[in-house]
């Protein structure tokens, strides 16, 4: 399930029959205010959606419902978008205000309200005013400050919080606000006091209290720096850091996926490039089943599944040292088929057509006498391995109307015909032999890989891999001084077994494997990680075969 089906169910249970409605309307938080906001509840927590002007959905901050002895509220935040707003010192900018969406329709020199709290800033807006909320006073991020660039300010946060106030104020107005003002509470206000609580206390006067306080805001040089002596104890904002979830481990590549040839060659490549060994090792799977053709196969019922894969290499751009990992395995295939590696490898395409024309049938017609003539001497080696280091692009170009590289890729994975229907040059391949090696980051993945393509089955058609840079090698490793002789003869050795022709079939151990694992990879998930991993035991088939034929068993 994305986030953003997260927030839509979490808002949809709030409210329809939760029964949790009733904590804003003692808050004096109308529903209607609640809905706009697409407020939620799940697990014990309300959830608040940081929406960018954009409309880009950045993250969710979770409030819990109880409060600790100390009456505080657990907070955290969860849904990070992968391509967040970064701070000054490259890192991902991880505390959002809340409410920047609504600045996106505000007319230049508008008043907003830069609250300290979602609840107040929901009481600000039930007023008539345009606010948003910083969560952690004082923390207010440049990148977001620059969302506030154009308006008039007001900053009004908890009584105690002067400090952390004047402190984003000055955030803001570096980062282009026109004016900014900050409001200060009375010194008999006690630490924490805050809009919310003026609205429950007295609601019928809260407007003019509140248009009253805004009256009396303060330029920044005229605030008072000193601290202010108030009853309570203030509340500290230092570091977010407690509140933001740790993200999953890395994960690991199992050593069982490096045995025999496969494993030896990354092995053997891996102290010398800085490329994860996951990369390599899908560089090597991927080049070989193609370079061994249409040969060797796997049985399925009436389906056959050659050993072609296609693959998204996902990591950070020039960082995930994705290109890296081709380098050594196109040496090894090089040597080992040169005429494939010369020919047979291509850059990406950008349509249906162009992928069809490299592996393009002959072409014989007649002319004007009706003789037989060629017209297309066509391709004969109908193997091609792409290699795609925008694979962005390519998700791009697909989404247009009309574009046809996404069916013509589906039947590459499919099956060895492919053909492309115009009006002025109808052509078609058979027994085409495509693989696919795209590089993207996890950012663009993301942003361009659509519903539709998720749903007509383009995405599970691919392994899709997260990769990293693996180590840091200044010199850029010796791998040219590693004697490759006995590597390329079994990689040579390995291709001549599989074009003998070769069919792949089951063995009595493997089959009692595939039993126990094929139930849980066939097994439907929900939402879009469903939809990307449907054809998971195909692809888990075509893998067996590839070891299988690169140990010639």
């Amino acid at each position: 399930m994305t986030t953003r089906e997260k927030v839509l169910q979490a808002h949809k249970a709030l409210l329809n029959g939760s029964g949790k409605l009733s904590y804003f309307e003692k808050r004096g938080i109308t529903e209607e205010t609640v809905k706009e906001a697409y407020i939620g509840y799940t697990d014990g927590a309300f959830t608040y959606p940081s929406i960018a002007k954009s409309g880009v959905l950045l993250g969710v901050h979770h409030k819990s419902e109880a409060r600790d002895a100390k009456g505080k509220r657990k907070q955290w935040w969860e849904g990070y978008t992968d391509d967040l707003p970064t701070k000054a010192n490259g890192k991902p900018a991880k505390v959002i205000p809340f409410g920047l969406e609504t600045l996106k329709d505000l007319e230049p020199d508008s008043l907003v309200v830069l609250c300290c709290g979602e609840e107040d800033t929901l009481s600000v807006r039930q007023a008539g005013y345009a606010s948003a909320s910083q969560p952690g006073a004082g923390l207010l991020e440049a990148v977001y400050a620059r969302e506030f660039a154009g308006f008039e300010v007001v900053v009004f946060y908890d009584a105690g919080e002067e400090q952390e106030a004047r402190k984003d104020a000055k955030r803001l107005l570096e980062a282009g606000a026109k004016k900014v003002l900050v409001v200060e509470w009375p010194r008999e206000a006690p630490h924490g006091t805050d809009i919310n609580s003026r609205l429950v206390e007295d609601p019928d006067g809260f407007g003019e209290w509140l248009s009253g306080m805004i009256a009396d805001a303060k330029a920044l040089e005229a605030t008072t720096t000193g601290d202010v002596k108030r009853r309570g104890r203030p509340d500290s904002y230092s570091s977010f850091d407690s509140f933001l979830p740790e993200p999953p481990p890395w994960p690991e590549l199992a050593e069982e996926a490096l045995q025999g040839l496969p494993g030896d060659i990354v092995r053997a490549i891996e102290s010398h490039t800085e490329a994860d060994k996951v990369a390599v090792l899908a560089n090597l799977l991927a080049g070989f089943g193609n370079a061994v053709g249409r040969d060797a196969f796997l049985r399925v019922g009436a389906d056959l599944h050659h050993l072609k894969l296609n693959v998204g290499l996902v990591g950070e751009t020039a960082k995930g040292r994705k290109g890296t990992s081709w380098g050594p395995i196109r040496g090894l295939l090089c040597a080992a088929d040169p005429a494939w590696a010369d020919e047979r490898v291509q850059n990406g395409f950008s349509s249906g057509e162009g992928l069809v024309y490299a592996v393009r049938d002959r072409v014989v017609g007649e002319n004007k006498k009706g003789e037989e003539v060629v017209q297309d001497e066509g391709v004969e080696d109908k193997r091609l391995f792409v290699l795609e280091a925008e694979l962005a692009s390519t998700l791009k170009v697909m989404s247009r109307e009309g574009n046809t590289l996404s069916p013509v890729i589906r039947q590459a994975w499919d099956q060895g015909r492919l053909q492309v229907m115009t009006r002025n040059n109808p052509m078609k391949a058979t027994d085409a032999h495509v693989s696919i090696v795209g590089h993207i980051t996890k950012a663009e993945l993301l942003r361009h890989l659509t519903e539709t393509e998720a749903a007509n089955g383009f995405a599970n058609r691919f392994l899709w891999l997260m990769v990293r840079r693996s180590k840091e090698l200044p010199f850029g490793g010796e791998w040219f001084k590693v004697e490759t002789q006995p590597l390329v003869e079994r990689l040579s050795s390995a291709l001549e077994f599989g074009s003998a022709p070769v069919e792949v079939t089951w063995g009595e151990s493997a089959r009692d494997v595939w039993k126990k694992v094929y139930g849980p990879l066939s097994e439907g998930k929900p939402g879009l990680f469903g939809a990307v991993i449907g054809r998971a035991e195909a692809q888990v088939m075509r893998l067996a075969a590839l070891y299988a034929v690169m140990d010639e068993s």
